[in-house]
């Protein structure tokens, strides 16, 4: 820079300026400033609609809202008990303000979505749904919901949100079957037909897909098609039900009593007891009296032992809904724990008149029958189920193998053919009616009832086994053989016919019919196979390896033989098994006796 020619006053006035900072950044223009809240009126309610216990839970929730509009759990803990309580209007109230307070958190606008619903603001529930979509594409649910809204007024938006959520879960059979339905309406049939399949592919047992899809078939002409559907549309149905975590956490927030009750079934697998008794308390304040709430109760007090309150409310359950079956078989349980077995016998007497083929609580029942009755007062009471139901197979198998065991053979086996006049292809009751004629000496007449078993139902294992060991009795092994390689062509996985057939070529009397080879090849990947340790299949091994020559091996497992059958206290087994030992310790075979 020359300075030639300046003034000192001009040079001191660049100086000045030259030390002066100058910015080169753009202005910026100032943030609008943030709409504010408006103030939050907590909505308020008759109360004279909550139930009484209820309200102090309700006019608490008021209070804390009241106290802290500004706080989100406090507004929403208020929000949920008006929905879920039959409030919907205060509810989307108290969600609205949710959603100005984090219009960034995609639950509120779900729940606000719902609330609208509830309270019929069709318009402003597909716009919280919408919300919800653009804050979290990923959930499917929001596309159902937000689809069903607009389905009537926009059928091709509503196409296009099942679409997207088949996209996110090809497995929403509900997506599918919606999907399917527009599609039909609007005459895309193939298209619709293929939805509908998909829906059934998913969830097989679901009758209204079924249904939709036989319709459209029977009008596309594909009558057979259309058949089969028609007949799974008959058929027992499963409704899908789809995941819909938000909801279920809106609905357990909002103390919804259904919601309750099955977390504290979930809690009670888990004996959770703490939290439990937190959620019986809060049931007890919506429904003390509901029969779910008292067999819930009555189940806990129960795992607890505390088997007098159990009975309580057991008993009030089923007296207030009688067909709470699963509720009746825990009270006869209770009642057992409390000495009082007639009391659980006619409770289990009644759950059989309501579902007679309830194998679980025939068996329950008979146990304890047998604990309490002589064998002619259980003939009695069998005698007289038969009378009212005299086609019920199990009553006439268990009522003639009684009367044989009491010496009354000829009835038992008068009343099982009389049986299998009405029902020839009965093969347990005619197994049963062999095994007596067997057990009587008519060993031809057992034959025959076997073999017509067979003839019918070659798979049927028990009449091959029996057969094979008539044969051995009468000394005809041969035929045994026979008998047990026919069912072993049938069923050659069978675990008894493999170990009854190794047994014999092990032990068998008749030298020229042993085959210790083969009866090792047969019993050892048996008892290898079998889950859990076979006494009778261990000591066949046994057998089988001392009849090879191999006693090292048949020492150890009949000592494997000798402890397990000591822990079962098979006592009458034991001098038996004893000198089966003692054999393979001094390297001889074990043959049975002819």
């Amino acid at each position: 820079m020359r300075w030639a020619g300046w003034g000192r006053p001009s040079r001191l006035l660049v100086l000045a300026l030259l030390c002066v900072p100058i910015s080169c950044e753009r202005k910026q223009p100032q943030k609008e400033a943030a709409k504010p809240i408006p103030p939050f009126e907590v909505p308020q309610v008759d109360l004279a609609k909550v139930p009484p216990k209820f309200r102090y839970t309700l006019l608490a929730a008021q209070q804390n809202a009241r106290g802290g509009p500004d706080r989100p759990e406090l507004v929403a803990e208020l929000a949920s008990l008006y929905y879920v309580h039959g409030f919907p209007t205060e509810a989307v109230a108290c969600f609205e303000h949710l959603t100005r307070l984090e219009p960034q958190n995609m639950a509120w606008w779900y729940d606000l979505g719902q609330a609208c619903e509830a309270d019929r603001k069709t318009q402003r529930a597909a716009e919280a749904y919408e919300q919800v979509i653009r804050l979290n594409p990923a959930y499917e649910v929001a596309y159902m919901r937000l689809a069903s809204l607009l389905a009537a007024s926009k059928p091709d938006r509503a196409m296009e949100l099942y679409r997207q959520a088949v996209e996110r879960n090809p497995r929403n059979p509900l997506a599918h079957r919606a999907l399917g339905e527009l599609q039909a309406a609007r005459g895309q049939t193939q298209a619709a037909i293929e939805s509908l399949q998909r829906a059934v592919q998913v969830a097989p047992n679901y009758a209204e897909a079924h249904g939709l899809l036989a319709d459209l078939l029977e009008q596309n002409g594909q009558a057979a098609r259309a058949a089969e559907h028609r007949r799974r549309q008959s058929e027992k149905s499963i409704q899908p039900v789809l995941a819909d975590p938000e909801r279920m956490r809106l609905l357990r927030r909002g103390q919804d009593f259904d919601i309750i009750l099955q977390d504290i079934v979930t809690l009670s697998q888990h004996n959770q007891l703490e939290e439990i008794e937190r959620l019986l308390t809060m049931a007890a304040t919506l429904d003390e009296d509901d029969p779910r709430f008292r067999a819930a109760r009555g189940n806990v007090r129960a795992m607890q032992q505390r088997y007098e309150e159990a009975l309580a409310d057991l008993q009030v359950a089923v007296k207030i809904n009688p067909d709470m079956i699963a509720t009746k078989r825990n009270l006869a349980r209770v009642q057992v724990q409390l000495a009082r077995t007639e009391e659980a016998i006619q409770t289990l007497q009644e759950i059989l008149e309501a579902r007679p083929d309830d194998v679980d609580v025939q068996k329950e029942l008979a146990a304890l029958r047998e604990s309490v009755e002589t064998p002619e007062d259980r003939i009695i009471d069998l005698q007289r189920a038969h009378e009212a139901r005299p086609t019920d197979g199990g009553i006439v198998r268990e009522l003639a193998s009684l009367l044989a065991e009491r010496g009354q053979f000829e009835q038992g086996t008068a009343l099982l053919r009389e049986y299998l006049e009405t029902d020839p292809d009965d093969p347990r009751a005619r197994f049963l009616l062999g095994a007596l004629l067997s057990n009587a000496g008519e060993l031809d007449q057992a034959r025959v009832e076997w073999r017509r078993i067979l003839a019918t139902r070659p798979k049927f294992v028990d009449a091959y086994t029996a057969l094979a060991a008539t044969s051995i009795a009468a000394g005809e092994y041969a035929a045994a053989e026979q008998t047990l390689r026919d069912g072993l062509r049938e069923m050659p996985d069978s675990a008894p016919l493999g170990i009854a057939l190794a047994r014999l070529l092990a032990t068998c009397p008749d030298e020229s019919r042993r085959n210790p080879q083969e009866a090792v090849e047969l019993a050892e990947p048996i008892n290898v196979a079998t889950p859990g340790q076979n006494i009778g299949y261990l000591d066949t091994l046994a057998a089988a390896y001392a009849a090879a020559g191999r006693f090292a091996q048949a020492v150890e497992k009949q000592k494997l033989v000798l402890r397990l059958a000591t822990e079962a206290k098979l006592d009458d087994a034991l001098p038996e098994l004893r000198a089966r030992l003692e054999l393979y310790q001094a390297g001889k075979p074990y043959f049975e006796s002819p």
